[in-house]
C-alpha cells in the first residue's frame, strides 16, 4: 500500500493512528523555529506522535560546547527563504556551515520553472541551496526523487556536513562544501525507516540520531517497536545503540556538556522518560515523574492551582502540510496572575476569521487524560491533524479550545507553522479534524 493509498484510507476510516509515530522530527523543528521564537519563559511543551513531509527544521549552531564556527546561527527562517525562491521549491532545514548559509528542501515545479535542470521533469527532493549574504540563493545540487514525502534535515560537524532525506525510506548524503555530496550507503536496518530521522545532533565529536521504527511491511504500522539510536563519528559509518527499559518513542536529542539526552515517552502508558550518555553509545534510563508522581512541592502546586479560565488566556496556532493534509500547532499561553490548570486532551474547533465554523467533522481523540499546571506567563502547545478538505480555500482561519470556563480563540495562520489548506483526496467523504497532541509537562 502506497503513502497515498493510507492516507485516503485513513481519510475514509475517519482515523489517523498511523501517521503519529514521528512527531520527534515536529518538535524538535518547533523547538528550534517557531515554538522557540515564542521565546515563552518556562514553556510548557506538549508532545506526541505524528509524521513530518513539510517541516520546519532551522539548526541553530554545535550544542554542549562544541565549536560554533561550523554551524552557526541562520539569518532567515526556511518560511523566508521558501518565500524567495521560484513556485514549487520548498525550504525545510536550514544551516550556517563555514561561513555561508546552507538550506535543503525540494523543487516539484508543477508548470514554472524548476530551480535545477535535473528537476525539471519528476521534481527532485532533496535540493540543497547556498548563499553568502542570506538574500541571494542559488540552487546548487539535487537528486530525483526517491519517494513522495519531503523530509530533509542538515545538520554540520566542524569537517563536514550531512543531509538527510526521509520519507518511505531514508536516505544520506555527506559534503564539505555543500555543493558536491556525496551519497552514503546506511545500514538496511537505518535506510528502511519510514519518515525515520526524528531528530539528529552533533556534539563531543559524534553524531547522535534517534530513528523512527516503522518498517516497511511491518504488521504493526502504527506503531512498530522501540524506536532507535543511531550514532556515528564520520558521518558515513553508523552503528546501532542499544538502549535498556521498555519500548519508546524518542521525541527528541540534544547534547549536554557531559554527553547527550533523549526525551520521549514510553509506548505503554506514555509516561514521560529521559535517557542519558556520556559518550552516545552506552545508554542509560530515567523516568521522569509524571504529574500523578510529582515531588511534593510541585504536587501542591498540582493540587491548588485552580482550572485556567478563558480569559485569561491567549491561543495562536498555524499549519503545515503532511501527508495530504495539514498538521496544526497550537500554543495557549496563561496571561493571569497565578497558576492554573489544564486538562486534555482539548477540544479544538476551527474557524473562519469571520467567527463561523468550518464543515469539518470532529474526530474522538484516543489520547490519555491528563493535567498540566501553567505558572504566570507559561505556555503549552497542542496540535491538530485536518484532512480532507474539497471546498475552496477558507483564507484567514482561527483556532479554538473550548474549556468549561468558555472559549480561547485566536489566530490560526502561524507562527508556529503558517496556512497549509489539506487537500482533497476523498471528494465525497468529510473533512476531519483530530486532536493527535495533547498537554504534557515540557521534559527539558
Amino acid at each position: 500500500m502506497t503513502i497515498r493509498q493510507r492516507v485516503e484510507e485513513l481519510a475514509r476510516c475517519g482515523g489517523v493512528s498511523d501517521i503519529r509515530d514521528a512527531a520527534g522530527k515536529r518538535r524538535a523543528r518547533r523547538r528550534r523555529a517557531g515554538l522557540s521564537a515564542a521565546a515563552v519563559t518556562g514553556l510548557v511543551a506538549v508532545v506526541l506522535l505524528l509524521p513530518v513531509s513539510q517541516s520546519t527544521k532551522v539548526r541553530t549552531g554545535l550544542a554542549g560546547g562544541q565549536p560554533a564556527a561550523s554551524a552557526t546561527t541562520p539569518t532567515l527562517t526556511t518560511a523566508e527563504i521558501t518565500a524567495s525562491l521560484p513556485r514549487g521549491a520548498q525550504v525545510s532545514s536550514v544551516i550556517r556551515y563555514h561561513g555561508k548559509e546552507v538550506a535543503a528542501g525540494d523543487d516539484f515545479p508543477g508548470g514554472s520553472a524548476p530551480v535545477l535542470p535535473i528537476c525539471a521533469q519528476t521534481g527532485c527532493n532533496p535540493v540543497v541551496w547556498t548563499s553568502t549574504d542570506g538574500t541571494n540563493w542559488s540552487a546548487t545540487w539535487g537528486a530525483k526523487p526517491a519517494g513522495s514525502i519531503a523530509g530533509e534535515t542538515l545538520v554540520a560537524s566542524p569537517n563536514n556536513l550531512l543531509l538527510f532525506n526521509t520519507g518511505e525510506s531514508t536516505n544520506l548524503w555527506v559534503s564539505t562544501d555543500a555543493v558536491t555530496w556525496r551519497h552514503v550507503a546506511l545500514p538496511p536496518a537505518f535506510a528502511a525507516m519510514v519518515v525515520g530521522v526524528g531528530d539528529v545532533i552533533y556534539g563531543h565529536g559524534r553524531f547522535v540520531a534517534i530513528l523512527n521504527s516503522r518498517n516497511p511491511g511491518s504488521p504493526v504500522t502504527a506503531y512498530g517497536e522501540s524506536n532507535t539510536v543511531w550514532t556515528s563519528t564520520n558521518g558515513a559509518t553508523w552503528t546501532r545503540d542499544p538502549v535498556p527499559g521498555a519500548a519508546a518513542i524518542f521525541q527528541s536529542v540534544s547534547v549536554e556538556p557531559t554527553g547527550f539526552q533523549i526525551s520521549g515517552v514510553f509506548r505503554q502508558g506514555g509516561g514521560q522518560a529521559t535517557w542519558t550518555s556520556t559518550d552516545g553509545v552506552s545508554w542509560s534510563a530515567g523516568a521522569i515523574p509524571s504529574t500523578t508522581t510529582l515531588p511534593a512541592s510541585a504536587a501542591q502546586q498540582t493540587t491548588t492551582a485552580k482550572p485556567c479560565l478563558a480569559p485569561a488566556l491567549t491561543l495562536r496556532g498555524g499549519r503545515q502540510g503532511e501527508n495530504e493534509g495539514a498538521h496544526g500547532d497550537i500554543i495557549i499561553t496563561n496571561t493571569g496572575r497565578a497558576a492554573c490548570t489544564l486538562q486534555g486532551p482539548p477540544t479544538v474547533e476551527i474557524l473562519k476569521a469571520s467567527g463561523g465554523p468550518l464543515a469539518i467533522r470532529p474526530l474522538t481523540s484516543t489520547l490519555p487524560t491528563g493535567t498540566v499546571v501553567l505558572g504566570p506567563s507559561q505556555s503549552a502547545s497542542a496540535a491538530v491533524y485536518w484532512s480532507n478538505w474539497c471546498h475552496a480555500n477558507p483564507g484567514p482561519l482561527d483556532i479554538a479550545i473550548r474549556l468549561a470556563s468558555g472559549t480561547v480563540t485566536g489566530p490560526f495562520n502561524g507562527p508556529p507553522d503558517y496556512n497549509q489548506i489539506p487537500g482533497c483526496i476523498n471528494p465525497t467523504g468529510s473533512s476531519t479534524l483530530q486532536v493527535i497532541e495533547s498537554y504534557l509537562l515540557a521534559t527539558s
